[in-house]
């Protein structure tokens, strides 16, 4: 397993953000490749939506629901590379 940064981001045909960003927020995640990873970052990213009242009053301000969102990106922790 490998440590990922999973970006949460708007869906190309959705309008940005009222700040004008794209990203909701950032999961990070252990996964084996980067569509595990992409994979698990949006489960994670659900179930914090749950009980994260910030991630809530930013949805929420924005109009968003999880299904203008989508996890295009997940970067892998350069670190993890190094370590035998």
């Amino acid at each position: 397993m490998q440590n990922w940064l999973v970006e949460i981001g708007l869906k190309d045909w959705e309008p940005n953000l009222k700040s004008g960003a794209r990203v909701v927020t950032y999961e990070e995640v252990q996964a084996t490749n980067e569509v595990h990873a992409r994979h698990i970052g949006f489960e994670q990213f659900l179930a914090r939506l749950k009980t994260d009242a910030e991630l809530q009053k930013l949805m929420e301000t924005n109009h968003l629901t999880p299904k203008k969102c989508c996890a295009a990106v997940a970067i892998p922790d350069l670190k993890d590379h190094h370590r035998s």
